[in-house]
């Protein structure tokens, strides 16, 4: 388990997003992303540090801070700044209460690591102006190898990694633009074959179209419209090179309709002296439009032969990009090809949406909690509410409720802000237990309670 007590944290999830947008993208969409990037102060309270500052973009809800302090021992501490906009590290760096918060935290804190969701210039900035009040640690790579987070979080300087390496990865297009995207699309199209096409840097499916020739039997038009339509909402899509990428034909290997260890992710964290830990493998869940809503990790997931290929990769991965300079957290996600190779489809060089799972799991489970535990994922799940006001304090009633009925399973809340959202409004939570069948039964009992107080799933 990382050996961090103390944290400041900052989740600098929309400075991802913002990086990506032209400066025209539309207001109301550019506020709807800033609140759903926004929501991730909840996650990182469940991210390493028993003693932390959340530098929280808004306001977390207090009864959920009280649940986990309650339930793991934690001692938050939250900042807000009080402009919110999409110009976050200076949002903080102007507020009256930053410089306070850090150094009351400073005073009564020692070793201090500053943690954020990934590394972007506002998170270098947020971290030296720490370093000014307390020396403070941090897993990000020196300043002067910054480049190596935006080169290997590119789709195109990844495969750029991987050539290198002689790593399999899709037959693919880089394209200066749309216009060429959508020229290179049209020769997939009338080859009936499938395709994704991809934003140059993108997070959670949201940089990612799918095309299937077959929902658009009519015309290429119906191709280009459809296209154009999901860019225009899209934050990843505004600028930049895109990728068109050929499908990846997998075996499916599971029932389930959600996920497949045909598709799944592996998660490492480059040391400070530069060796490779491996920290998780599993297999990801997916919405019916294919964006990310979660993972299965575990006990079971994998056979021992997948584990160990994709060992093999990501120690070749981890040395050449440690060799470049780059530390912290990252992981991939690939594909398992009907021929049993596998295809790396993107690294993630920061911490991923499965982040709160490792350190939750190792807390409870110990460091080889992947051998005699199994963890349901959901973030999120899109649902629809009865009910627009029901209070955190409710659900979170619902939360202990099945964890006093079921001893050998752990139910975490992780994300419930976003139920607040007017579009697709969605839950986050992990189960941890012994076999995947008794988590499985565990989520029954949540949603059989979730039922009656007017949150549905959305099929």
């Amino acid at each position: 388990m990382e050996p961090i007590e103390n944290s400041i944290v900052f989740p600098n999830v929309h400075e991802f997003m913002y990086a990506g947008m032209e400066r025209h993208f539309a207001p109301e969409l550019l506020r709807e992303w800033r609140d759903i990037a926004s929501g991730y102060a909840e996650v990182s309270i469940l991210w390493p540090g028993q003693n932390k500052l959340i530098l929280s973009p808004r306001p977390i809800d207090q009864s959920l801070i009280d649940y986990h302090e309650e339930h793991f021992g934690y001692h938050i501490h939250t900042v807000v700044p009080e402009a919110f906009t999409s110009q976050t590290t200076q949002d903080f760096l102007d507020s009256s209460g930053f410089e306070k918060a850090v150094q009351g935290f400073a005073d009564t804190h020692d070793l201090i690591h500053f943690i954020a969701w990934g590394g972007t210039g506002g998170a270098y900035r947020i971290w030296e102006h720490i370093n000014e009040i307390k020396r403070c640690e941090t897993e990000f790579p020196s300043k002067s190898d910054f480049w190596t987070i935006t080169e290997f979080d590119s789709k195109l300087g990844f495969r750029r990694l991987c050539d290198k390496l002689a790593i399999i990865v899709p037959h693919g297009y880089a394209c200066a633009d749309l216009t060429e995207a959508l020229s290179v699309i049209k020769k997939l199209y009338e080859k009936n074959k499938k395709c994704i096409l991809k934003a140059n840097w993108g997070a959670g499916g949201f940089g990612n179209i799918m095309i299937d020739p077959a929902l658009f039997p009519e015309s290429f038009l119906n191709v280009e419209e459809f296209i154009k339509k999901y860019i225009g909402e899209l934050p990843y899509f505004q600028s930049g090179a895109m990728l068109v990428e050929e499908f990846v034909e997998t075996l499916r290997q599971s029932s389930l309709t959600d996920s497949d260890i045909s598709s799944g992710f592996a998660n490492a964290r480059i040391l400070p002296n530069g060796s490779v830990l491996m920290v998780a493998t599993g297999v990801d869940m997916h919405d019916a439009y294919g964006f990310y809503n979660g993972a299965r990790m575990g006990k079971g997931i994998f056979p021992r032969s997948l584990q160990e290929k994709l060992k093999v990769i990501m120690q070749r991965l981890g040395e050449y990009i440690s060799e470049q300079g780059y530390r912290g957290h990252w992981g991939i996600n690939y594909m398992l090809r009907k021929d049993g190779e596998i295809v790396l489809i993107e690294m993630n060089p920061r911490r991923c949406g499965e982040s709160h799972v490792h350190h939750m799991a190792e807390k409870i489970g110990g460091d080889r909690w992947m051998d005699s535990r199994f963890v349901l994922n959901r973030f999120t799940l899109d649902v629809e509410l009865a009910d627009s006001c029901l209070s955190y304090q409710k659900i979170l009633e619902l939360f202990s409720a099945v964890n006093r009925s079921n001893s050998h399973t752990l139910l975490i809340p992780v994300q419930l802000s976003w139920l607040n959202k007017k579009r697709f409004p969605g839950i986050g939570y992990m189960i941890m237990g012994e076999e995947e069948g008794t988590v499985n039964r565990i989520e029954r009992d949540l949603w059989d309670r979730f039922r009656q107080v007017g949150i549905r799933k959305i099929k």
